[in-house]
């Protein structure tokens, strides 16, 4: 991903995160991106930047995307693919999408779908 969409978005979260009081979390995964990052654990820069964003705008797409890229790390290490590599952006996007979901059959509750 072009550092184009996500330099604003990084950019655009800390305002964010202090107006929605997800500083904490905002912070708390800027900082093990970078560690991450440092580490050698495969994350790409951009979706690093993506995940501060997501922290900021959406924490639950956020949380649901991460899970279900620690599924597929899991199936893969499981697998016997140990040093297997995977883009994040598309698993933080199921995770947004997911998240959507939820929120529009909170929303519209149950008698909605009859």
């Amino acid at each position: 991903m072009s550092n184009w969409l996500t330099v604003p978005l990084f950019i655009l979260a800390w305002p964010v995160a202090l107006l929605t009081d997800n500083l904490v979390l905002t912070l708390a995964v800027f900082i093990g991106v970078v560690v991450a990052w440092r580490w050698g654990g495969g994350m790409g820069p951009a979706d690093g930047k993506l995940m501060v964003g997501m922290a900021a705008f959406a924490p639950l797409a956020l949380g649901i995307g991460a899970l279900v890229e620690i599924a597929v790390f899991t199936v893969l290490w499981l697998g016997g693919r140990r040093g297997a590599k995977i883009p994040g952006v598309p698993w933080l996007y199921l995770g947004s999408l997911l998240s959507a979901l939820l929120y529009i059959l909170a929303v519209s509750g149950p008698s909605d779908f009859r």
